[in-house]
């Protein structure tokens, strides 16, 4: 099967992105993850906890954009070099660094929070060099109202590409479709 392009063309307005913080940090969000199967993954569902100690800063963001211009291994290096900006995890395993957190505010308060993070790779994946291994990233999207309520999409292996001009975000996922995210809640 052939990784389709998500619908995901993310304005990321760097300079907006610090100065909308509508609440104090961390944040918590849970949310209900759904992978309806396709073939490459299997389907299933899984409570997600999602945490944000800080945002990106503008510094980080323009050496992850330069780092993704020399490739996507590369991209995933430079994530691992940035210090951690929250983590994701399920109520039954370890929890992953987050290495990028960006959030943009609609004119109606609908926040959409960007997060991304190496992926950890098994053994085979990398011994065998399956096609896998071209999609380092793990890539999330929430969209949540002013009450912290919503949806969203997680990307488990994904390619990340910029646009020229680094105010958009393209993002390839190697599966047929990415796992939704139900019933996002901010937690308090």
């Amino acid at each position: 099967m052939k990784p389709i392009l998500i619908a995901l063309s993310l304005l990321l307005l760097f300079s907006q992105g610090q100065a909308q913080q509508p609440a104090p940090l961390p944040e918590r969000f849970t949310a209900f993850g759904i992978s309806l199967g396709d073939g490459l993954t299997r389907s299933g569902t899984a409570q997600i906890e999602l945490t944000i100690d800080r945002w990106s800063t503008a510094e980080e963001l323009a050496a992850l954009f330069e780092a993704g211009e020399r490739g996507q291994q590369a991209l995933a290096d430079a994530m691992y070099d940035t210090p951690s900006v929250g983590s994701v995890r399920t109520p039954q395993s370890l929890a992953y660094s987050l290495h990028y957190a960006v959030q943009r505010i609609d004119e109606d308060g609908t926040r959409h929070i960007y997060l991304a993070t190496p992926r950890p790779m098994s053994y085979w994946e990398l011994v065998r060099r399956s096609r896998s291994v071209a999609y380092p990233i793990t890539f999330i999207e929430l969209r949540v109202d002013e009450e912290g309520r919503g949806d969203g999409e997680m990307s488990l292996a994904a390619r990340v590409t910029a646009s020229q001009d680094r105010r958009r975000l393209f993002v390839l996922n190697y599966a047929v479709r990415p796992i939704l995210l139900k019933s996002v809640r901010k937690r308090e």
